[in-house]
């Protein structure tokens, strides 16, 4: 009984654990794709303006 419900215990730890890393992977991979489209449009932004100077 003790072991069955250690086993189930386990593995609900595991998938909680899956679960996070997944999140935290997730978030982690949309901050990134954020920023990238910040640097993105910051540099088209300053560079059409510094080819409109010119």
């Amino acid at each position: 009984m003790l072991i069955e419900f250690e086993s189930k215990l386990s593995i609900g730890v595991k998938l909680w654990v899956w679960q996070s890393e997944l999140f935290k992977g997730a978030i982690i991979y949309l901050w990134e794709f954020y920023l990238n489209l910040v640097v993105f449009f910051t540099v088209e932004v300053i560079g059409s303006h510094f080819f409109n100077l010119i």
